[in-house]
């Protein structure tokens, strides 16, 4: 790969930007393709079918030989409250693959001694969601117990393109909080994307369980994204 070919890939990943390497094998030339501008390309559909199967390989396309590597940015999960189960959630999060922070505005939770070797950011959720940008490969979960917090996330996460919105709590509770999102402003349709009582049924109980529950949920709902995705 030539040198100008990898920074432009290296400053991709860097803005979140999911591309593709296209080789062409009878004449060795290479050039990127970016996700976002896949339907303008030669050889668009083929492109399409390695995003979606999100692995490399080999076509023929009108005669001619490509190799399409298939290049994304990692999988994020931000985590809204730093309690017991976010504790229990970063551990598996890391197994599963993705990039894990942890954003609580209440210093005395966010603590490097409670979250090692984790990403925290000590800040309100519109300030750090702001900068974060979630996009099509980050996942945004509210487990701070507080609807202060919780409500201030869900009102701007379900406006990005995070294809999964969870939240912590029974289904009482959450019939309080979409009354309190319609107060402000936001759209029946949007509030039918929260997952909620957040995490797959399994009877969970204690905060690993829960845990458990949460990311094999948010696999699920991704990989389902993927499958139908463009």
């Amino acid at each position: 790969m030539k040198f100008n070919l990898l920074k432009e890939l290296n400053l991709a990943l860097r803005q979140r930007q999911s591309v593709a390497i296209v080789t062409n094998l009878d004449d060795g030339d290479q050039r990127l393709v970016y996700k976002a501008d896949l339907d303008s390309d030669l050889i668009s559909e083929p492109i399409k079918l390695m995003f979606n199967k999100r692995k490399s390989g080999s076509i023929i396309w009108q005669d001619k030989k490509f190799f399409i590597s298939i290049f994304e940015p990692p999988l994020r999960l931000i985590i809204i409250g730093a309690g017991r189960i976010a504790q229990a959630l970063v551990g598996f999060a890391g197994q599963a693959g993705y990039q894990t922070i942890v954003i609580d505005p209440r210093d005395v939770f966010a603590t490097a001694e409670r979250f090692p070797n984790t990403q925290l950011l000590i800040e309100w959720p519109d300030i750090a969601l702001n900068n974060l940008k979630p996009d099509k490969r980050t996942a945004v979960i509210c487990l701070s117990h507080d609807p202060k917090i919780d409500d201030l996330t869900l009102k701007i996460a379900l406006n990005t393109d995070s294809p999964y919105v969870g939240v912590l709590g029974s289904r009482k509770s959450h019939q309080s909080r979409v009354n309190r999102l319609i107060s402000l402003g936001i759209s029946e349709d949007l509030i039918k994307r929260i997952h909620a009582p957040i995490g797959i049924d399994i009877g969970a109980q204690d905060p690993v369980e829960i845990a458990i529950s949460i990311i094999a949920e948010i696999v699920f709902v991704t990989r389902k994204k993927d499958l139908r995705s463009e």
